[in-house]
């Protein structure tokens, strides 16, 4: 590069060399002095050949007075280069803490640089997001025009306009707002039933495609609902579900009008937080609960009292539950209720079904799970006329279910079960109503 030399660096000199061009200096030096008092004294420029010779004794005072001269002389240098030394040193510190100093000021203007930057971005996206907010509110007014058109497809558009501006609302992080557009939509779903018959099934099946589908899992173009709040009250012929997933503290109500008899199924749910809270869900038909995980949170299942259609109680039906962690309440209003091939691993289990039947078949029982019903207030967790547990395995330490049946005359449970070797409990019915005809 120009202006740069190509010069290798000098290395130090070797300590030796250091000491022996010492000594060499030192004797040249007194020589020196000793050659100039010499010459002084005896005022010949070549005193040690003037004629007459000095005496032994001036010598000697000549030799001691240079050698005394050269060790000043050397205490003289010594201190200079010393004084050098200290005025190169604190020089040296001085530009030390003046590059410090400089460097600080340069710290502290480049985080004051970057705290503008930092502000300046603050405001802009300050800026943005009243922007956006002011397009989604501005949106909200639109689609709420739009679901009270009189005309079904401007109605359906709305639908679809306000659940994409709560997944919006969702995107950029207001829940809050999010929550807004979905009660619109939860009123509007309880209210389509006041819609005559043309518009309701096209109003009903959009609005349940919309929200159900928002209540499984994200996808690239719809974000989940699964922790907000839905109340779909009173629907009219509400579907079965499947792939329910609930989690943090969303709920999810759910409650049929008296006479709305199709049965109702629910399939593949996944319950991590929050309530799923069924309500009257059947008063003529069937509930069926398939494939479940109950990880955290609640499920409250509500029958409606009532005959089915033949006038007989329905049946609640629990197929292939998995309750870990979850409350699983259920109060079946004199309706059988049924559990097939479960797992009751941790969390609470509370069952009523007033003078019906509650059976319990082919489940495994992995800790105890019957401690809600204490704290409900009932004498067993599992309040029933009739209690059938059919080829159930407890595990060590479990309390076990035992079967039995009220007597109607003195409504007292009698025990009618067998465990076998394994610690499986099987049934075994007796009448133990006395015949009256003895």
């Amino acid at each position: 590069m120009c202006g740069m030399s190509n010069r290798p660096p000098r290395q130090p000199m070797k300590l030796y060399l250091v000491f022996l061009l010492g000594f060499l200096a030192s004797v040249a030096t007194v020589g020196g002095l000793i050659w100039l008092l010499a010459a002084y004294e005896t005022k010949d420029l070549n005193p040690f050949f003037h004629s007459p010779r000095m005496s032994q004794d001036k010598w000697f005072e000549i030799i001691r007075n240079a050698v005394t001269m050269g060790a000043a002389l050397g205490v003289g240098v010594t201190l200079f280069f010393s004084y050098r030394r200290q005025q190169t040193a604190e020089e040296t510190q001085r530009i030390g803490i003046q590059a410090q100093l400089t460097a600080a000021k340069a710290q502290q203007t480049a985080a004051e640089a970057l705290e503008l930057a930092n502000k300046q971005h603050g405001l802009d996206q300050d800026r943005r997001k009243d922007s956006v907010t002011a397009e989604l509110r501005s949106r909200y007014v639109q689609t709420a025009e739009q679901l009270g058109s009189e005309h079904l497809a401007i109605k359906l558009a709305g639908i679809y306009s306000l659940a994409a501006l709560a997944d919006d609302w969702a995107e950029i992080g207001n829940h809050d707002e999010r929550q807004v557009c979905i009660d619109l939509l939860s009123a509007y779903f309880r209210y389509a039933h006041y819609f005559d018959d043309s518009a309701r099934a096209e109003v009903m099946a959009t609005l349940t495609e919309v929200i159900l589908s928002r209540l499984k899992h994200d996808t690239s173009v719809r974000k989940h609902w699964g922790g907000a709040n839905i109340d779909l009250s009173d629907p009219q012929g509400f579907p079965s579900v499947d792939g329910l997933v609930l989690r943090d503290r969303g709920t999810l109500t759910l409650r049929r009008p008296s006479g709305a008899g199709k049965p109702l199924y629910f399939g593949d749910v996944v319950l991590d937080g929050g309530i799923l809270d069924l309500q009257d869900v059947t008063s003529t038909g069937a509930f069926t609960l398939f494939h479940a995980a109950l990880n955290r949170g609640q499920l409250r299942v509500s029958l409606a009292p009532g005959p089915g259609d033949n006038g007989f109680p329905v049946v609640a039906a629990f197929n292939r539950v998995i309750l870990s962690g979850a409350t699983l309440v259920v109060n079946a209003n004199q309706h059988k209720v049924t559990f097939d091939y479960c797992t009751f691993k941790s969390g609470n289990l509370f069952v009523s079904s007033g003078r019906e039947s509650v059976t319990f078949r082919n489940c495994v029982f992995e800790g105890n799970v019957f401690g809600y019903a204490g704290r409900m207030g009932a004498a067993r967790p599992v309040s029933t006329g009739t209690l059938i547990v059919e080829n159930c395995r407890f595990e060590e330490g479990v309390e076990v279910l035992e079967s039995y049946e009220i007597d109607p005359a003195t409504w007292q449970a009698t025990e009618t079960y067998t465990v076998d070797q394994n610690g499986t409990v099987h049934r075994w019915r007796a009448d133990l109503v006395p015949d009256s005809q003895g």
